[in-house]
């Protein structure tokens, strides 16, 4: 290259966190706030076998693995809206449509096939007048309603609306969110913490954390809106009741603690001090 060619300029592009990114410094500050000890970051992706995190100063060493809970189908559905479209809601164009939609399709949906066929089953609402310009579910939906409501219903739209636009057609396509009764969902939580732990796809959690050697073995568990619903709304941050059983963990946990993603409550339990509130540090069981 010769000296009067400008050479291209380096851009480099930061990628946004990941949810385990945001679950892990979500981690870091309460547990530090908790213990009142430094907490070191010590995964960083360069050898296998490593725990997420450690707290090696005074006091008995601890290990920490950071662990979402999710629905597998739930997150690879989010993950494919996140990739195609770059945001979330997902924004997908309606070239026939004169109308802003919004789209709700359950966990369970092909997010591929939906955007397929959106465009021609919603063009065929409008031409037919069906505006549905309140939100309608579609177990409410009478069976005499058009043929294309019976195909989004097919391929997993379980909630749908409108409104005139004055930029033509488009849709805000939503995973649907997370269901429960009103009323306490303690034993709930508890009992599907419980199987969790039990499951096989966690041996590599118990793998790290009996190798790492720390006196004090913790999951800081992240449930998200891929979780059971009761699961998840137990951790409403609207609550100040804590659970009235320990849980049973298996012996290669010793402490545990649970925080709901995006925004809840935070809860921990050691052996000693049973259940506590980091944030409420007058609430114990």
């Amino acid at each position: 290259m010769s000296r009067n060619q400008a050479s291209a300029p380096q851009v480099r592009v930061s990628k946004p966190p990941s949810i385990q990114d945001v679950l892990e410094g979500a981690a870091v500050r309460v547990v530090e706030l908790a213990t009142g000890r430094a907490v070191t970051f010590n995964d960083d992706g360069r050898e296998d076998g490593l725990v997420d995190l450690l707290l090696l100063d005074d006091g008995p060493s601890v290990a920490i693995e950071v662990v979402l809970d999710a629905d597998p189908k739930y997150e690879a559905a989010m993950k494919l809206l996140l990739k195609t479209d770059g945001g979330y809601p997902s924004t997908v164009e309606l070239s026939n449509c004169w109308r802003s939609w919004q789209v709700t399709v359950s966990r369970h949906a092909v997010i591929r096939n939906v955007k397929m066929e959106l465009n021609a089953l919603l063009f065929q609402l409008e031409s037919e007048r069906v505006y549905l310009e309140s939100v309608i579910e579609f177990p409410r939906l009478s069976s005499a309603s058009p043929q294309s409501v019976a195909r989004l219903r097919e391929i997993g739209v379980v909630r749908l609306c409108s409104a005139p636009s004055s930029r033509g057609g488009s849709a805000l396509l939503l995973l649907e969110g997370v269901e429960a009764a009103v009323g306490s969902h303690w034993e709930t939580l508890l009992t599907h913490v419980e199987t969790t732990l039990e499951s096989p796809q966690w041996a590599d959690v118990q793998h790290k954390l009996e190798q790492s050697g720390a006196d004090e073995r913790h999951v800081f568990l992240g449930l998200t809106m891929g979780s059971p619903g009761e699961a998840w709304f137990a951790l409403d941050d609207g609550s100040a009741d804590l659970p009235t059983r320990a849980p049973q963990l298996p012996n290669w946990v010793t402490h545990h603690w649970m925080l709901r993603l995006p925004y809840g409550r935070v809860i921990h339990w050691s052996p000693t001090m049973g259940w506590f509130d980091p944030y409420r540090p007058t609430v114990f069981r």
